[in-house]
């Protein structure tokens, strides 16, 4: 915490606010929780996280490839940002699935992966169809990503830390990635 609030002083940041959460939930749960209470000042939201990704060669390409497609400009954000502003209906933005994501994409449950159990607890809680439970899906695997706030609120609202698995190395089927891949579907529902 010392060093990133030194780090954001030597650059000038001056609102901002820092957390320190339990490793438990992936990067998922720390978003939720430290959000909840702080999400419905601001009209839109930008997902970001170190994406360690350690069990993969690429991972670090993977981050690299997120960032930069999030953050590489101030030209790039501004057009996110605008993109946004010109079309309500805009939900969230995240860069073209990277290859280190394919494996979650093209495994024998597709884009479902090990995480139906959960998405079907989740889709109860957001009141989404369960006949939304698409294999082909389209998520921001890696869960980095911009969003308008209305789009996700509701997630903010009812998922709770008790719904989280402690953490143990897992890659995929736990709530984490069951909320990575409920955004869009989310967002759709939200209009």
């Amino acid at each position: 915490k010392k060093a990133i609030v030194k780090m954001l002083k030597e650059h000038a940041i001056s609102n901002y606010f820092v957390e320190i959460y339990e490793n438990k939930g992936l990067d998922i749960l720390p978003m939720i929780l430290q959000m909840k209470n702080h999400i419905q000042k601001y009209d839109y939201f930008l997902h970001l996280h170190t994406k360690k990704s350690v069990t993969l060669y690429n991972g670090m390409d993977w981050r690299n490839y997120l960032l930069f497609h999030l953050l590489g400009s101030k030209s790039n954000v501004n057009d996110i940002l605008n993109h946004f502003e010109e079309n309500e209906h805009l939900g969230v933005v995240y860069p073209i699935n990277h290859e280190a994501s394919f494996y979650q994409l093209i495994n024998k449950n597709g884009a479902i992966g090990g995480n139906q159990k959960n998405l079907e607890k989740l889709f109860q809680k957001l009141e989404i169809a369960n006949d939304e439970i698409d294999h082909y899906m389209t998520f921001p695997t890696g869960s980095m990503f911009f969003a308008r706030t209305a789009a996700i609120y509701d997630l903010f609202q009812v998922v709770d830390e008790e719904d989280f698995e402690c953490e143990n190395g897992q890659l995929d089927g736990t709530y984490a990635h069951a909320i990575e891949r409920v955004f869009n579907l989310l967002a759709k529902k939200n209009g």
